[in-house]
């Protein structure tokens, strides 16, 4: 009665974290612990590892290189690399 036909499904799209809405403005090392300043939306905010931002952010590294977040809602890492050497 009908033709057959197949119908082709493209795989699911994995779902990704946004582009970090931060950016690097400076360091401070206060007794060996690194403290990065970050802004966003024109406030500057200091950061340090273990600290969440807007629920969705976890800092988990902070480097002169570089500073690690974990993207909670998909627990996906992402990085923000400060342009500094290690």
């Amino acid at each position: 009665l009908f033709p057959y036909t197949t119908l082709f499904r493209s795989p699911p799209v994995q779902p990704t974290a946004p582009p970090l809405p931060f950016r690097y403005t400076g360091m401070l090392e206060e007794g060996g612990r690194h403290a990065a300043f970050l802004e966003q939306r024109e406030q500057i905010r200091v950061v340090r590892v273990g600290d969440t931002l807007d629920g969705r952010y976890r800092v988990t590294a902070v480097s002169r290189a570089r500073i690690d977040l974990i993207y909670l809602p998909l627990n996906e890492p992402q990085s923000l690399v400060t342009g500094a050497m290690p």
